[in-house]
């Protein structure tokens, strides 16, 4: 049987998780498969199509024979499905499924968005639960315990009304002290409605960070030094703006950072380097000197310069959160992530994958 990553709103972990599970599951022997029903394409900047990213990274990930286009075998440039072209286009889904499920002793099966997504023509997830033979996760992502109620309250209906099969619910995105403050009341909860808890993934800065090679892109920067550093994870972001002393005891409430200051300002550099900095970002297009150069080498602490101004840089990096993916099987993110699946998740869910 396969298995379902799926959740009732967006943006809440699920492809890392799917990947994470997979890798997992691939790691005890099993042949592991991804499968995305419906995706999204994007055109490049010469308007040749590229295929849906999730797919892409996982027949990289898990080094699948298989070509995007089957992995993820409707792919979509907008919002809209025709419905005269759904019986067509859950054709090709299924069409795909065999011919993965025939390779493959799991599939791990992403959603787009949320679980009930195209439902009005009949080509969600939780239409197709059962065709692709296939147990549900519920990731619940919650602020507070009401909604975490209500989540799995209105899940657990929705799966009942489809006939989906539920391995349980997967709490991610929750701090793990206020997951410990109400587990007993949650637990209480499920039971009473006769559902199972996975466990809680913790709401490790570090599991969702960025590495310093992803943030590259987003303000155009040049590697001055150190390339073999770009790895380095970054979970927060500092403007060095201020006096030397007074920047060495701000640097060190923060670790895992990315400092932001002009190529001239040497002094806040090296107080910088000092204290656990990810990397140093160096704007107005002014170089540092070498000697910051070098002991950022030996600090292996990546350098970067950027044409933009300091403040303008930061706006960049912060106006949309930059999330840490996975690129390549040595990111140390998915070692962060396989321990934390381990760590966190419930014997039900392990057992399932293995």
């Amino acid at each position: 049987m396969n298995i379902i990553i799926g959740s009732l709103e967006p943006h809440v972990g699920k492809t890392t998780l799917c990947l994470t599970i997979a890798l997992a599951a691939k790691d005890s022997g099993k042949k592991v498969g991804y499968f995305k029903p419906i995706g999204r394409f994007e055109l490049d900047e010469t308007g040749a199509r590229k295929n849906d990213s999730d797919a892409v990274k996982a027949k990289k990930l898990l080094q699948m024979n298989e070509q995007p286009e089957l992995i993820c075998p409707v792919q979509l440039s907008g919002d809209k499905l025709d419905r005269n072209k759904a019986s067509e286009l859950k054709q090709k889904i299924m069409e795909a499924y065999q011919s993965l499920s025939n390779t493959y002793d799991l599939l791990v099966i992403d959603s787009h968005e949320e679980i009930y997504e195209w439902s009005y023509v009949g080509l969600s997830l939780l239409n197709l639960a059962t065709e692709l033979n296939a147990k549900m996760v519920t990731l619940i992502s919650a602020a507070d315990e009401k909604s975490v109620y209500d989540q799995i309250f209105l899940a657990k209906n929705l799966l009942s009304l489809y006939n989906v099969s539920s391995l349980g619910f997967l709490f991610n995105h929750i701090h793990p002290e206020v997951y410990d403050q109400i587990s007993g009341r949650i637990s209480e909860f499920t039971k009473n409605e006769e559902q199972t808890i996975l466990g809680c993934i913790a709401n490790k800065p570090e599991l969702m960070a960025p590495t310093v090679k992803q943030l590259i892109p987003y303000i155009n920067a040049e590697i001055l030094s150190g390339e073999e550093f770009l790895e380095n994870i970054v979970t927060s972001y500092l403007i060095g703006a201020m006096e030397a002393d007074e920047a060495i005891r701000f640097f060190r409430r923060s670790t895992k950072k990315a400092v932001i200051t002009g190529g001239d300002r040497s002094s806040l550099a090296l107080a910088a380097l000092e204290t656990d900095t990810s990397v140093l970002i160096f704007t107005g297009n002014i170089h540092p000197t070498d000697q910051i150069l070098s002991k950022a080498n030996n600090k292996k602490v990546p350098c970067l310069l950027v044409q933009a101004d300091t403040f303008s840089t930061v706006r960049k990096l912060t106006k949309k959160r930059i999330l840490g993916e996975f690129y390549g099987i040595d990111d140390p993110i998915i070692a962060l992530w396989k321990d934390a699946l381990h760590e966190f998740s419930s014997s039900e869910l392990l057992d399932f994958i293995r």
